[in-house]
């Protein structure tokens, strides 16, 4: 893009920028005028303004999740094949032409282009435009589901008064957003690892020492909502180091910025239990692809703590068995690696953190409540999760005995490694759609 288009596009994103910070501090008062008030109806104009406000936060969500996806496109790719993620630049493998920009805007370029190369004409799979589609509705859905309810799905965690985009994103609550963001980098990660295992590879190391970076460091200065240990011992929470940068940085807020142990111990022992309880989980599955199970539960662990895992593996483990014994009558369901089944139980799991406490049925982070609310029950709360993680084992290794007999844990694109006719198709669709050059996400 010439250096007039981008400076003329920067200037018109801060132009916007500024004028919905105004919008939003106009509709931010009106709120509050109203909330004092006890008045629940705001002005029409003001009602408009504000549904404006909401329109555009959104799209600009879901673009930006669209761009994420682009790229994430290029690591499922590249990253399993020890390449570089920005060198060669964008060009198709068949003819190896480069990519027009316009032909590289996410969703549309696919569409523009019919799904074929401008140059050769070869076939781009459809897949690679879905999963751009399915990161920017994630952004999107996150979105509303966590980031503007005020966190209503974290479980353990305080509510603020305000919500909606207003509130939260533009009058910026960094402890949500940030959250927000931590999450979403959790579940881009898992995307990422699951088609890379549905494509045959095995987790690249740089996969599993990035996304163990991004889950401890931001550990260090917003420690998870759900404690390791409740209380705390003294002496790890008095470890904390606060520069005067940060103290001055969150006066007003609930919350307190600072450079401590808590967190990344937290941290730790989760990924340490999730990969512990994998472990033992997967000790029966014969195909390499069953490692992916360990990349989901020590991530999760990691990035929401060890109670969070027992849940979602015992999720994970229901929903791979029920397929395991369908298999026979389904045969789509062969095609599906175990790790889809972990994957789609771990985000389960956080969309419903909160509203699970209220299960009998299901354990959460207080304890496994079927068990502890027995008359006959005398044992720590966290005793009761230890024999939810026993079942969950339990129930893994049973899909683990079942499914080497019926539900493969191969994908379909390792059982055609000797067609040479499909790795090119594959090679071919998988540069084009996304080229390796792409800078967007990190420009965006």
């Amino acid at each position: 893009m010439p250096a007039r288009s981008t400076f003329l596009l920067l200037l018109w994103c801060g132009f916007t920028v500024l004028i919905l910070c105004g919008t939003a501090d106009v509709c931010a008062a009106q709120e509050k005028l109203a909330w004092h008030t006890h008045d629940t109806e705001l002005p029409p104009f003001m009602d408009r303004l504000k549904v404006t406000m909401e329109w555009l936060t959104a799209l600009w969500f879901f673009a930006l999740g669209c761009v994420i996806g682009s790229f994430l496109n290029v690591v499922i790719y590249r990253l399993p094949a020890g390449l570089s993620l920005n060198h060669p630049p964008s060009r198709c493998p068949k003819c190896e032409v480069p990519i027009r920009k316009f032909d590289n805007i996410p969703i549309f370029g696919w569409l523009r282009l019919r799904g074929r190369c401008r140059s050769c004409k070869v076939w781009i799979p459809i897949r690679y435009p879905l999963v751009e589609l399915t990161v920017g509705l994630l952004f999107l859905f996150l979105l509303y589901w966590e980031a503007l309810s005020g966190g209503a799905n974290i479980a353990n965690y305080k509510i603020p008064p305000y919500s909606g985009v207003v509130w939260i994103i533009w009058h910026a609550k960094w402890d949500i957003i940030g959250l927000y963001l931590y999450h979403l980098w959790w579940a881009t990660t898992l995307l990422a690892a699951v088609l890379m295992v549905y494509d045959g590879h095995a987790i690249p190391r740089p996969l599993w020492i990035t996304t163990i970076l991004a889950g401890l460091i931001p550990a260090c200065l917003l420690p998870h909502p759900v404690l390791f240990i409740d209380p705390i011992p003294e002496w790890l929470s008095q470890l904390v180091w606060r520069p005067e940068f940060l103290k001055n940085a969150t006066v007003g807020y609930s919350y307190e910025l600072g450079i401590g142990l808590s967190g990344p111990v937290d941290a730790l022992f989760g990924l340490l239990a999730g990969l512990g309880l994998g472990l033992v989980a997967t000790s029966t599955m014969k195909s390499p692809g069953s490692r992916g199970i360990l990349f989901v539960l020590g991530t999760s662990g990691l990035f929401f703590g060890w109670q969070f895992v027992v849940p979602a593996a015992l999720l994970g483990g229901c929903l791979a068995l029920i397929a395991s014994l369908l298999a026979g009558p389904i045969p789509t369901l062969q095609r599906l690696p175990l790790v889809v089944y972990a994957g789609i139980a771990a985000f389960v799991q956080l969309l419903f953190w909160r509203m699970s406490e209220g299960w009998s049925f299901w354990p959460d982070y207080k304890g496994w409540a079927i068990l502890i609310e027995q008359p006959w029950w005398n044992a720590p709360a966290e005793l009761s999760l230890g024999i939810a993680a026993i079942v969950a084992i339990g129930v893994w290794l049973l899909t683990g005995i079942i499914g080497n007999h019926s539900l493969t844990d191969d994908s379909p694109e390792s059982k055609e490694e000797g067609d040479p006719a499909n790795d090119v198709t594959k090679e071919a669709g998988s540069e084009e759609s996304q080229p390796v050059g792409d800078s967007s996400p990190t420009s965006t």
